[in-house]
């Protein structure tokens, strides 16, 4: 019975990558956003932590989690060219899903190392495992593009390899099987992982500590060795991990140094080093070549004025807030089971793998607590080691619990998943969709085009660019006002603006005032734009630029429970035709207005200006 729950719960979270839910813009931002730009060739938006003077992200993360899709996506338009003749044009939801079923994939790996781990320490991994696919956060942010994900898994395979080390098995003679492969990975992927967030190595100081102690007690169980050759085995043990590190490590430097363009500083350090200069002038030129992101982001984050920027939080939030909200019920019993192990309660199946996963998911609590900038993802990592840790009670437990946890997930499935920002992709969509593979254009009033839309959501499907003329094209800017900024990269437009182009304008939280400018910047209303509403909701219009031989339009994107004055209302009404509306979009700073009205407030408007 758990094997078929486990298999459905499987294909649900596969499922779930469709849903629209829009979390953090650092799902995008920092990984697939980037990965577009430099793999698909997209239009994209580069964000502070790429920025290449001190670049605080790592390249190599950002394609592990993000480059094969997008890899798959640029192969995809080539075998367009090839048969097809032309480009494939993958719409927003296209690229959206092939991002997040890749995600999804590699959210699967943390579900093995957790199945082996427990195996490995003969615990029945059926229960803990039940308990990992049922909670939201492997249907919504381990689906997403998040560095907290990688982590996640990193942490994952990390814990399943130390698993692998501490029980090799015991030959005759008390000598152990050597798990050489096992040491060189464990090394190489703790590298990966201080690559991909600076937060691993609290979260794995635990596992550290034990593979040390793991190669110490073999070394001390050596039959017939002497002190010195207890410390010979030790460091022999060992030096797999330290090749493994080393070599992840510098194929990490390396792989940042062509990203960020560092292969002319590392020549000249080469020729430094061969000229025997003195080492001031090496080390200039070593800061010059060398890309240290964990160290730049290191450095970033101790800095009060930069977390300011982000928001500063006391330090109790983690523990009070964002680790109930991400656990729900198994937050209560983590804290329960922690406390007994304090107090001297403790397991007695699997003792050393509660107690491991105990001392991560806790030390990974208590250091993320002691830095004033907490958001509830940088708690991801501990999901497998909660859930490892905690197996003992929730295998003993009764219906209850479980009520109370699908609840809990079945809800926030339902606000993180689908409602929260969900309005921005298939705001995204509409506008791609509207803009490209026109036909049938014809002028409808003197300076006003319309055009039957061609490309349909949710297929990939040729689209040549049709120009209303070949000397005018068409151009559509979207601002957004009040939601998380939209990612420029899923209308996979070329990063070569072809003659049907976007602009996204994010105006985020500012002045609506400054919203309302865009209103007054067009001037007049112009009569002749004043078309049926057939018009504008069936065809995509534009408007003679004034200023130049383009046809263009101007959508305003902003969330319903956005609070105009009567004056300002009535401009929107008199200036612009509202031409889509995505339910539902809920934007947290408005849950009074939207639990009020939900039915008209919980939606994302985009009017487009005559």
């Amino acid at each position: 019975m758990e094997t078929t729950a486990y298999l459905s719960l499987a294909a649900l979270r596969l499922a779930a990558a469709v849903l629209p839910g829009y979390i953090h813009p650092d799902e995008f931002f920092q990984s697939a956003e980037i990965a577009a730009g430099s793999v698909a060739n997209y239009a994209y938006r580069s964000t502070w932590e790429f920025e290449p003077d001190a670049p605080c992200r790592s390249i190599v993360p950002v394609y592990l989690m993000s480059g094969v899709p997008m890899g798959f996506l640029r192969l995809a338009s080539a075998a367009g060219v090839y048969v097809l003749g032309q480009p494939f044009q993958p719409t927003v939801y296209t690229v959206l899903w092939v991002e997040r079923l890749w995600a999804v994939a590699l959210s699967f790996l943390v579900d093995r190392a957790v199945y082996n781990v427990l195996r490995r320490y003969n615990v029945d991994p059926r229960q803990p495992l039940l308990l990992l696919a049922t909670s939201f956060l492997s249907f919504t942010f381990m689906a997403r593009g998040f560095s907290n994900a990688l982590e996640t898994v990193l942490l994952s395979l990390s814990s399943w390899a130390l698993c692998r080390v501490d029980t090799a098995p015991v030959a005759a003679g008390k000598s152990y099987q050597n798990t050489y492969k096992t040491d060189f990975a464990f090394g190489a992927i703790f590298a990966l992982g201080v690559f991909t967030r600076i937060t691993y190595v609290a979260y794995s100081f635990p596992l550290v500590a034990y593979y040390l102690w793991c190669h110490i007690r073999r070394a001390r169980e050596a039959p017939n060795a002497g002190c010195i050759a207890r410390m010979g085995r030790f460091v022999l043990d060992t030096s797999p991990c330290i090749v493994g590190l080393v070599l992840s490590s510098l194929g990490c430097l390396a792989a940042d140094a062509v990203y960020y363009n560092r292969l002319t500083a590392l020549t000249k350090l080469g020729r430094l080093v061969i000229q025997g200069a003195p080492c001031a002038s090496l080390l200039t030129a070593l800061n010059q070549a060398v890309v240290l992101a964990p160290l730049n982001l290191l450095r970033y984050n101790t800095r009060p004025e930069n977390l300011a920027q982000h928001g500063l939080h006391p330090s109790y939030l983690h523990v009070l807030v964002n680790f109930p909200l991400l656990f729900g019920p198994l937050a209560v019993v983590f804290y329960t089971v922690t406390l007994g192990r304090l107090l001297g309660f403790g397991p007695r199946m699997g003792a050393v793998a509660v107690n491991l996963h105990m001392a991560v998911a806790t030390l990974g609590l208590v250091a993320l607590s002691a830095v004033p900038h907490q958001e509830p993802r940088f708690l991801l990592p501990m999901l497998p080691s909660v859930v490892i840790a905690t197996q003992g009670f929730v295998t003993r437990t009764g219906s209850t619990f479980w009520r109370l946890w699908l609840a809990f997930n079945a809800l926030l499935l339902i606000v993180f998943g689908v409602a929260h920002q969900g309005g921005v992709v298939p705001v995204l969509n509409y506008i791609q969709t509207s803009t490209l593979g026109h036909s049938q254009c014809a002028m409808v009033t003197d300076g006003f085009y319309r055009c039957t839309r061609g490309l349909q959501p949710g297929v990939i499907t040729p689209s040549p660019a049709v120009p209303l003329t070949e000397s005018a094209p068409v151009f559509t800017r979207a601002v957004f006002y009040r939601t998380f900024m939209p990612p420029p990269h899923l209308l996979a437009q070329p990063a070569a603006a072809g003659p049907e182009s976007f602009e996204l304008v994010d105006l985020a939280g500012r002045s609506r005032a400054e919203f309302m400018a865009y209103l007054e910047a067009a001037g007049p209303r112009d009569p002749r734009g004043h078309l049926s509403a057939d018009y504008w909701t069936h065809h995509t219009v534009y408007r003679r630029h004034t200023d130049a031989d383009r046809w263009d339009r101007t959508l305003l994107v902003y969330p319903a429970s956005t609070k105009f004055t009567a004056a300002e209302e009535r401009a929107l009404r008199e200036r612009s035709f509202r031409v889509f509306t995505a339910n539902p979009h809920v934007n947290f700073d408005d849950i009074g207005t939207v639990l009020k009205h939900p039915f008209t407030a919980a939606s994302l408007v985009v009017r487009q200006l005559y």
